[in-house]
């Protein structure tokens, strides 16, 4: 069943020809409301995100005030961008907004020491961006990494000079009004490893006639006939329709609990028994990705 299905089929059932407008609102908002409402084991999502390796080949060309930066015996190219650079051992890095080939660096920021030339630099990555987050439960790189915040790694390392080969700790930028989340990651990763995330998905509202939900549509279909029915009875007053809305709302509230009891039965007592026990953090993720856990949150 489609988007234009379920609005086509409350307004038959409502007579809301005319206010098309309130039943896809309420639609949309029900079913964020249903998507909020429990951690649903189908938008629990593992991700692998490679992080990038420190690069320090050749030597570079500054001038101050400018964002241009010049490579002799460079290599650079676009997975640069979005990384930062450190030029001559200075505590000032910036991020690289911009590579125009393998010796021409644009950054994000105008150079702000002295014009110079035959320098060293080390480009690293510490940030990386998970799209369509909802909620993050863990980061994790051959063991849990813990969390920290982001003034907790700036007063600690505000140069980001740790490197190592394993980072331990990990912090979010949330950004606000956006799905998208920030891990910064301490130490600095100096090699490309795979980094698991696991979080929530973020689920956007169906836009198009033709878009799918991924909650059964009959039960959106019924919160939202309640809803309506809800609105109608507001706007005129009748008992009758007051006693339909508490009817219908009632058995949707009931559906949905049912579906969240069996989503709870489904997803697993290995997952269950490791929460529940405390001793997430004491083993590799290699351990519990062999002993039948989907998700290990």
């Amino acid at each position: 069943m489609s988007y234009r299905d379920v609005i086509n089929n409350v307004s038959f059932l409502i007579g809301f020809d005319g206010e098309p407008w309130a039943i896809k609102r309420a639609i949309e908002n029900i079913y964020q409301d249903i998507l909020r409402r429990h951690q649903w084991s189908f938008l629990k999502k593992e991700e692998v995100f490679s992080t990038l390796a420190n690069y320090s080949t050749g030597t570079v060309a500054v001038t101050s005030g400018s964002k241009t930066v010049t490579g002799t015996g460079t290599s650079w190219d676009s997975t640069h961008v979005g990384a930062f650079i450190r030029v001559d051992s200075s505590g000032t890095f910036y991020k690289i907004s911009a590579v125009g080939g393998a010796t021409d660096i644009t950054l994000q920021d105008n150079y702000a020491g002295s014009t110079d030339t035959g320098l060293s630099y080390v480009i690293f990555k510490h940030i990386y961006t998970l799209n369509d987050v909802r909620e993050l439960f863990s980061i994790s790189y051959q063991t849990r990494l813990r969390e920290k915040s982001v003034d907790w790694l700036n007063k600690n390392d505000p140069e980001k000079r740790f490197i190592s080969t394993n980072p331990e700790r990990f912090a979010k930028h949330v950004r606000t009004l956006s799905t998208s989340i920030d891990i910064e990651l301490s130490p600095v990763p100096s090699g490309a490893i795979g980094v698991r995330a696991y979080y929530l998905q973020h689920v956007a509202n169906p836009s198009a006639d033709s878009d799918t939900f991924l909650i059964p549509e009959w039960l959106i279909e019924k919160f939202t006939l309640a809803a309506m029915i809800k609105r109608k009875a507001l706007g005129t007053n009748d008992f009758g329709l007051s006693r339909m809305y508490q009817q219908e709302f009632l058995e949707a509230e009931k559906s949905l609990q049912e579906m969240i009891n069996e989503d709870n039965r489904n997803w697993g007592a290995a997952n269950r028994v490791r929460i529940d026990s405390g001793y997430e953090d004491m083993y590799s993720d290699d351990i519990y990705y062999s002993h039948d856990v989907d998700f290990p949150f």
